[in-house]
């Protein structure tokens, strides 16, 4: 399978969100950072079949990012493609002088993040009824 990792605007995140349910016609404009983050698609025959997004800020003085809304078309999970989302991410973040990477994270993703290299930071949370947990990497 041959797939090319590529910067994207946000709006073309928005079929693979739709697909596997992280939008709905009801939510048409961007909501929180979606409009300032740096969002990557995975492409396949020129087809956008996974997509990541993420928004570097400063806290308390220090460079942090946020990743956001990995998703992955069902027909290709399974492959590597979301390890090869994150892995894409986290180097380019080291051009920024990222200190530390935190995502909002449902717990049946939870061995996949860690797999990734990152660490349970909370405990679960609810959001409009799907259970999360913090998780983050120090670069």
């Amino acid at each position: 399978m041959q797939l090319r990792i590529t910067d994207i605007s946000f709006q073309q995140t928005k079929s693979v969100r739709k697909t596997m349910g992280l939008v709905d016609d009801e939510q048409p404009s961007p909501v929180d950072l979606d409009l300032f983050g740096h969002h990557f698609g995975a492409l396949h025959d020129g087809e956008v079949v996974a997509v990541c997004s993420v928004f570097m800020l400063k806290y308390h003085g220090r460079n942090v990012a946020k990743i956001r809304k990995l998703a992955v078309l069902t027909d290709y999970q399974g492959h590597g493609l979301g390890k090869a989302m994150i892995r894409h991410v986290l180097e380019y973040l080291q051009h920024y002088d990222i200190q530390y990477v935190w995502s909002d994270v449902t717990t049946s993703a939870i061995p996949f993040y860690k797999k990734a290299g990152l660490s349970q930071k909370s405990s679960v949370f609810s959001y409009q009824n799907v259970d999360y947990v913090k998780m983050s990497l120090i670069l």
